[in-house]
């Protein structure tokens, strides 16, 4: 799997496991790479329509939540 993949979905799960969003910034950070490449995964989740971005202000800067669209499955949502 090329890392780009390998990224995306280590992204998408911190993402999807976030219960009430996750900042932009702790995502990047907790993947390894730069806040560039990580706006750049969160712009592409956004743009499929997987995730949504919300811009809000954290410790006096502005910075954007990340929230996952899509709800796992359990077994209370059959």
């Amino acid at each position: 799997m090329p890392r780009s993949n390998k990224l995306e979905h280590k992204a998408l799960r911190l993402i999807f496991e976030a219960e009430d969003g996750i900042y932009q910034s702790e995502m990047w950070k907790k993947l390894g790479v730069s806040s560039r490449e990580g706006s750049r995964i969160a712009l592409k989740f956004e743009e499929k329509g997987v995730i949504e971005r919300r811009k809000v202000l954290h410790d006096g800067r502005w910075t954007y939540k990340l929230y996952s669209k899509r709800q796992p499955v359990t077994l209370d949502s059959v």
